[in-house]
């Protein structure tokens, strides 16, 4: 019973001391003194929250602050049961760094983070007094520097509205950005600089050098006397200022008034003329340029006309405008120049009553020029007008162009590429001659960047000449360079070409060629057996390589007999149509009888290069390498080739796994359509139709493919 009871106690025990752990661990405050910027002798309090407090204590850079109405250590009041400092006015000497102390379960103290009170600082902004100069069309800025605490808040006010985004307008924290300025922008801008402890202002001037602005009247006729008004407003000082007579443009003397304001400079031209058929022009003109402005006493020169300017290639542009009928013109000048330059150059076009155009060529490719125009008539030329800007393009040429010999539909054929281009329009157009004789251009999609040519009237060397051209408005500037293929038409241009057919005992190994870019589905070997000098065909012996082993250049026929001529042919199918290699007198061979036979007739499918004819490169060290080791392996293997050379003499060919009738299943997976197998023999002068033979033959087509022939 007294071990039981000690036995519950001591399990009491620890029970309250883990509870005096859990309840005695601090945790975060719910709201910990903050960091404080508060304005001079302005009321400002801190909080210091915790869940579950018993009593708390606030210290200043590490001092308790007792709680009541009035603190020994600042000018502050502690209500503890709120856990709140307050200051009624906070001054520098309140300045420092405060925390707090609470007590939880078991007397236990948590601290809280320090928090620092800071005096506000008024906003200072750093005064500049030098005005901020732009040309018209530039960018213009207006930074400020401010300093204060906390940090203050910037504004930039004008005609006392406070300016924001806007499209040429960005306003930035301590910037203020305008683009593509002009001369209303010019004049005073006011910057606003504001925190909690007070505000500060500036004012910066903005000066906008431009052309000068002018306007002008003209007063009542008096006794045939007019009195001419010119207003000129410009910065910087206009160097230029008078009145013109349009008819000769001859300065008439007139008197000047110059006013000035902090941001431009006013001049006013007054001048009493007689009222005569024709006009006055008003010339103001300073750094930045002159403007000539026109007016009318009577009828006098016409207004300008409006123009419109379009590309019309790289070099060229066309300028349109309609007749001005107000007074009526008689013909017009046309200028232009390179943006920046100072000259212009003219032309003087004839009004037709219309819609007038003018070509204007042997530009800058990729400059910008300027464009303006002015009417003129009995009365004289007019003021020109607006100017057009605009910018020549850079376009680039077609590039890639490759031009190659191919098979096209089965016949000599050119293959010509290019590389894509980015703007086509509508299509490509292939620009082509023939030995120096220009074709009939060809035109494909804006999607195609390849075409194959097919070579006609091909009887002698020809030199094609390829030139492609994107079909867009700027065509002629998109040509590639031009691309030069000499094409040999005294080649053969079959698909398939014997190259030569060597002898090997009772064997024939065939040899061919492929013409470049043909799809071949499969070939036929056709040996014939010629053994009267008539050329009679005493049997034909068909060999197959499907379109699986399009790789291939050779095949080994056995099974043949001594002392026999034989004559080979060769049947391409080639795209669902029969082709038929040349079947040379060249290549009929006699077997001798002192020839050795062979029992294999494996040759490798390498080393027989495409474009060359005869023998392989290595044939001469082979053959000789190959005859002596014929020689030795005949005597071990003579029974083997006894029997091979039997059962051929039965019609039986060793396919591996079985033995069955040879020829007529030797063309695996070849198809060919009816009636187009023509394979000619033209051995000792014979011209023989193979047709009927080998289309017998096509129709017992196996599958199946000897091992060895």
């Amino acid at each position: 019973m007294m071990s039981l009871k000690l036995e519950l106690c001591l399990a009491l025990t620890l029970y309250l001391v883990a509870f005096h752990r859990a309840a005695s661990q601090c945790l975060e405050f719910a709201v910990p003194p903050m960091d404080t910027v508060a304005p001079m002798n302005s009321m400002t309090c801190l909080t210091c929250d915790y869940p579950d407090r018993t009593d708390e204590e606030w210290f200043r850079d590490g001092t308790s602050i007792l709680p009541g109405s009035e603190s020994d250590s600042c000018d502050c009041e502690v209500f503890p049961n709120e856990g709140t400092i307050c200051f009624n006015s906070v001054s520098a000497t309140d300045v420092g760094e405060y925390s707090c102390e609470v007590q939880i379960g078991f007397g236990q103290i948590c601290s809280s983070s320090a928090a620092q009170l800071t005096l506000a600082e008024l906003p200072v902004i750093d005064e500049i007094t030098d005005p901020i100069r732009v040309v018209e069309e530039e960018t213009a800025t207006i930074p400020v520097s401010v300093t204060g605490l906390p940090d203050p808040m910037v504004q930039f006010i004008r005609d006392g509205e406070v300016l924001t985004n806007g499209s040429r307008i960005t306003v930035g924290e301590r910037e203020l950005v305008i683009s593509d300025v002009d001369m209303e922008d010019r004049g005073f801008y006011s910057i606003r600089a504001n925190n909690s402890a007070g505000v500060d202002t500036h004012t910066r001037t903005l000066l906008v050098e431009f052309v000068p602005s002018v306007t002008v009247e003209q007063s009542d006729e008096v006794n045939g006397m007019v009195t001419l008004t010119c207003t000129a407003v410009s910065y910087p000082m206009p160097d230029l200022n008078r009145w013109e007579r349009s008819s000769d443009d001859m300065p008439l003397i007139g008197v000047e008034e110059f006013t000035t304001t902090d941001f431009d400079f006013t001049v006013v031209i007054t001048v009493t003329v007689p009222c005569v058929s024709g006009g006055y022009f008003c010339v103001v003109g300073n750094d930045r340029g002159i403007k000539r402005t026109g007016i009318t006493c009577g009828e006098g020169p016409p207004n300008p006309p409006t123009i419109n300017v379009a590309i019309e290639s790289t070099t060229s542009v066309i300028v349109t405008w309609d007749s001005v009928t107000e007074p009526t013109a008689t013909n017009y000048t046309i200028q232009y120049r390179v943006a920046g330059s100072s000259a212009y150059m003219s032309r003087t076009i004839l009004d037709n009553g219309g819609s007038n155009m003018e070509r204007i060529g042997e530009l800058r490719r990729e400059a910008e020029y300027e464009f303006r125009a002015a009417s003129a008539n009995s009365a004289g030329r007019g003021e020109f007008g607006m100017i057009t800007t605009l910018k020549l393009p850079a376009v680039a040429v077609v590039t890639g162009v490759l031009v190659t010999e191919n098979v096209v539909n089965n016949k000599r054929g050119i293959s010509i590429t290019w590389d894509d281009y980015p703007d086509p329009g509508d299509g490509y157009l292939i620009v082509y001659s023939i030995s120096g004789v220009a074709q009939q251009s060809i035109s494909v999609g804006p999607a195609v960047t390849s075409f194959l040519l097919e070579v006609t009237d091909c009887n002698s060397i020809l030199k094609y000449t390829f030139s492609i051209r994107a079909m867009n408005q700027f065509e002629l500037d998109t040509a590639s360079n031009t691309v030069e293929l000499e094409v040999n038409c005294a080649f053969s241009s079959r698909v398939v070409t014997i190259r030569n057919v060597v002898p090997f005992g009772t064997a024939l190994t065939v040899m061919w060629r492929m013409t470049a870019g043909a799809t071949v589905e499969g070939l036929v070997i056709s040996v014939t057996e010629v053994s009267s000098p008539d050329g009679d065909i005493m049997g034909i012996r068909n060999y197959t390589v499907p379109g699986t082993e399009s790789s291939r250049r050779s095949l080994c026929v056995g099974g043949l007999t001594l002392k026999t001529t034989y004559e080979v042919c060769i049947v391409a199918n080639v795209s669902g149509r029969a082709e038929e290699s040349d079947c040379a007198a060249m290549l009929v061979r006699t077997l001798e009888e002192d020839t050795m036979d062979v029992s294999s007739c494996v040759l490798p499918t390498s080393g027989y290069s495409q474009s060359s004819g005869g023998i392989p490169d290595w044939s001469i060290a082979v053959i000789v390498v190959g005859a002596l080791s014929i020689v030795a392996l005949v005597f071990c293997f003579m029974g083997i080739c006894f029997a091979c050379h039997n059962s051929h003499k039965k019609g039986e060919v060793d396919y591996g796994s079985k033995s069955i009738e040879p020829p007529t299943k030797m063309m695996n997976n070849v198809k060919f359509p009816k009636g187009n197998v023509n394979c000619l023999s033209r051995s000792k002068g014979h011209s023989t139709r193979w047709s009927e033979h080998i289309m017998d033959t096509v129709k017992e087509l196996e599958s199946g493919v000897p091992t060895a022939v």
